[in-house]
Order: structure tokens, then C-alpha cells, then sequence
């Protein structure tokens, strides 16, 4: 049987009859329509996931004012990876994948290497790592406040908080409570996400007090050029 003669516009037209299905435009990933590039690439009628078929790809997705996140050309993506869709824009919070850090060790690396220069720990000083509140719980990052001598633990999510994640903040700020009693301090408790989720974030706003904060990430990077006098 001879293969499908290569046409982008299949792939783009498969995503956008997706899209106009839904009651409403996504908003957040969990909402949002996805392929495996692979899928892409056999609608378009691809064999190899080639740069120059990437690019095509993509393209014809710019030109429809599709959003790909991750982006087709991202040389992070695989024929496996899941790419997620989403008209005209990425909506509200949500970052580009190519905005955050592939793994979580890598955010904690930059924040203990950067975090006097960052806005949620200024006026701390960083204690540990990987710090144990108790036998079964370790936390990223342990802060303190060079003032008041608080405790601030920071919990790191390098993407969106998935659904363990309030359960170990209840139990972060509980061991925090009982850490911070024994030495007569204050504490507070940082989560630091790259992506938002609205069920998550309504269930962790729930419990925001004076003991909790929520930041969000991401990671650009701005190159100008250097002018040289002739």
C-alpha cells in the first residue's frame, strides 16, 4: 500500500477540528487536546522526525495560530513526548515547557547558587538541602530568617503540583509547626511551582495563611548584542 504523500495541513487540521470540539477554550494542560509527535508526524505523512519536518510542522501550526507546548522544533522533544494545544495563546499562568527546568534538581541547583537575588528569599540564609523535618519527610530547601531566626522551608514542583502535593504541604507545615516550637521561632513554608492547575492551586489556597506561600517560576533568557566601534 503506498504511503500518504507528506501534507502538514492534515496534522494541523486533525488538532484544530480538536479544538473546535471543546465547550470551551482549555485552560490549563489537563484540559487542553494532545498528540504524541509521532502521531503528528504519521498524519502529515512523515516517516522521520527530521528538523526540517519539525520545522514544516511547526510552521503550519504558526501559521494557524495554533500553540504547541512544547514547541514541534524543541530539541527536547521526542517522537514520544506529549505535546499539548491551544488556540491563539497560552492561557493565563501557563508557561512554555521550554520556559522551565527539565528536572528538579536543576531548579534547586539555581535557587541555592541565586537565591540571595531572588524576590521569596530575601533576608534568608539557606541552612540545608534535602533538609529532614522527621524521619519520613525531607524538604528541597531550608531557610532562615537572618532576623527573626524563622524557619522557612521551601518545596520545590518544577512543572504543575501534582495531586500529592497538598497532602505534603499539610504535612510539611505541621512538621515545620513542631520543629519551630522546640526551638521558641516563628516558620513559614514556600511552594515554588513552573505550572499552574486549577484544582490544585484552589485546594492549596485553601490552607494560605500567614505560615504559607505559593510562587511561580520560569526561566528566560535575553542575548543583545555587543556593539563593537569600528
Amino acid at each position: 500500500m503506498a504511503r500518504a504523500k507528506p501534507d502538514v495541513q492534515r496534522a494541523v487540521d486533525f488538532v484544530a477540528e480538536r479544538l473546535s470540539q471543546l465547550p470551551q477554550p482549555p485552560t490549563s494542560k489537563a484540559s487542553a487536546p494532545d498528540s504524541k509527535l509521532r502521531v503528528l508526524l504519521a498524519k502529515a505523512g512523515y516517516r522521520r522526525a527530521t528538523q526540517r519536518n519539525r520545522t514544516d510542522l511547526q510552521a503550519a501550526f504558526d501559521k494557524q495560530q495554533i500553540v504547541c507546548d512544547p514547541k514541534i522544533t524543541d530539541l527536547r522533544t521526542s517522537r514520544e513526548t506529549r505535546i499539548y494545544f491551544f488556540k491563539d495563546q497560552l492561557p493565563g499562568k501557563l508557561a512554555h515547557d521550554a520556559e522551565l527546568f527539565p528536572a528538579e534538581a536543576q531548579l534547586e541547583h539555581f535557587i541555592e547558587a541565586n537565591y540571595p537575588v531572588l524576590a521569596p528569599f530575601h533576608g534568608l540564609e539557606l541552612v540545608k538541602r534535602q533538609h529532614a523535618l522527621s524521619p519520613e519527610k525531607k524538604i528541597d530547601l531550608m531557610f532562615r530568617d537572618r532576623k527573626s531566626r524563622a524557619l522557612v522551608g521551601v518545596e520545590l514542583k518544577r512543572g504543575k503540583p501534582d495531586d500529592r502535593t497538598v497532602g505534603q504541604i499539610k504535612g510539611y507545615l505541621r512538621e515545620l509547626k513542631v520543629e519551630s516550637d522546640k526551638q521558641g521561632l516563628d516558620y513559614r513554608l514556600i511552594l515554588i511551582t513552573g505550572q499552574p492547575d486549577p484544582d490544585i492551586d484552589k485546594s492549596l489556597r485553601e490552607i494560605t495563611n500567614d505560615h504559607f506561600e505559593i510562587w511561580r517560576y520560569n526561566v528566560k533568557l535575553e542575548l543583545v548584542q555587543d556593539k563593537v566601534d569600528r
